[in-house]
């Protein structure tokens, strides 16, 4: 399927890079299939003209899977927040933001959290935003299926949920305390407001180094001074130092505002263009006094420097024969001759894995999926350490898309 238009198309009004091939190709089969098309420069041309296509397109595409207390001690880091720290006043109420809100389980739960600690509705807004209008239409609803309450830690279910058609309804003492809106987190009137909390989980995952910088000075913008910021445990490496302050909480993943000024709520915080991200570098060098040189053998007789090929089969060799501090030398440099391979970067994922640096395995791994949205086995290595780190949603995420190359290819 050429997907020349439909593609670019979609990761410029996200900003999503990690917007695979395959996916893709899967939602805009299944809008195909509901138009009666079954041509693909037809259905693109359907796109650029209608407005109502493109959305719809969106919504088949933005597929996000979530739950009630989702990660439940971001929740019990709220509760404290709120019943030790913030101090309301009728003059200025609580603002929350939940960006991207999805199908509403999060602000919900956060409207839970601020009613069970004894704020009024009057004294609190939680405004929930996300780019796809189906999702924003079943949370208005305020009926869930039984897969959005999971886990027992959490006895909220039972005061504000009640059982209805094979799954549940929610109280309207909470469904009334939230706004959504159909906004995209790129949008340049967006946000218009400042906010004392943002959630902001699981949304930076899928940007590239550059638009997650972007992001996180758009979110700095957002935050009154010293305002909460909650993102996901695998995001935690956007953050730019300086700007915020890690929270010291277990599991809690929330970054403090670094105050700027004595300023009042609305206080506007100028900030520069964030710098291009530098890929990591190392100052060695593969030379013929390197235990490495007799590693790399060229299959160009007539070359006295070895190719890609050899180098990348070099460092496959060292991998295999457990002599990863040797590979991980072979692969910076790699990556720094050729940052454009994803093959590079998935190589340089194997050897931090093999010294069980999951961390950096999980960013090189990224990098290489960033660069090559098809290559299935840095999809499923990437699949595999966020098994080893205890995030089975996001492990489950790249193991669909593993999935989703053989079945579309």
């Amino acid at each position: 399927m050429n997907l020349q238009f439909l593609e670019p198309m979609l990761k410029e009004i996200t900003g999503v890079s990690h917007v695979f091939r395959a996916h893709v190709e899967h939602a805009a089969q299944t809008r195909m299939r509901h138009l009666g098309l079954d041509n693909i420069a037809n259905y693109s041309n359907k796109v650029r003209q209608c407005e109502r296509e493109t959305q719809a397109l969106i919504d088949e595409l933005m597929v996000s899977e979530t739950w009630f207390f989702r990660d439940g001690k971001p929740f019990q880091f709220l509760t404290d927040y709120i019943g030790g720290h913030w101090q309301c006043s009728n003059e200025k109420p609580l603002r929350i933001l939940s960006a991207p809100c999805a199908t509403g389980e999060e602000p919900y739960s956060i409207a839970m959290v601020l009613l069970d600690c004894g704020l009024h509705p009057s004294e609190f807004i939680i405004d929930a935003v996300d780019i796809s209008k189906r999702a924003l239409d079943y949370a208005k609803r305020g009926v869930f299926s039984k897969r959005s309450v999971r886990g027992d830690e959490w006895d909220m279910h039972a005061r504000y949920l009640s059982e209805y058609d094979n799954g549940y309804r929610l109280a309207d003492t909470v469904r009334h305390t939230v706004n959504f809106h159909h906004i995209n987190f790129w949008d340049d009137n967006f946000p218009g407001q400042h906010y004392d909390i943002i959630f902001c989980r699981n949304l930076l995952m899928y940007f590239d180094c550059r638009t997650q910088q972007k992001a996180v000075t758009k979110l700095h913008g957002m935050l009154e001074n010293q305002g909460l910021l909650f993102l996901g445990h695998s995001e935690t490496l956007c953050i730019t130092h300086g700007q915020f302050t890690s929270v010291p909480s277990t599991g809690t993943f929330a970054f403090q505002k670094t105050a700027t000024s004595p300023g009042s709520p609305g206080y506007q915080y100028s900030h520069p263009e964030p710098e291009p991200p530098v890929e990591p570098k190392t100052s060695h060098h593969i030379t013929a006094d390197t235990p490495l040189s007799s590693a790399v053998t060229s299959r160009h007789p007539t070359s006295n420097q070895p190719g890609k090929a050899d180098i990348v089969e070099a460092a496959h060799r060292l991998i295999d024969e457990g002599f990863e501090q040797h590979a991980l030398l072979l692969c910076h440099q790699y990556t720094q001759d050729e940052p454009d391979d994803g093959h590079g970067y998935y190589l340089l994922g194997l050897c931090y894995t093999g010294q069980n640096d999951h961390e950096q395995a999980l960013q090189a791994l990224r990098k290489a999926v960033q660069l090559d949205p098809e290559h299935y086995q840095a999809l499923l290595k990437t699949a595999c350490c966020y098994d080893r780190i205890g995030d089975p949603e996001l492990a489950d995420f790249y193991r669909q898309q593993a999935k989703r190359l053989i079945n579309y290819k």
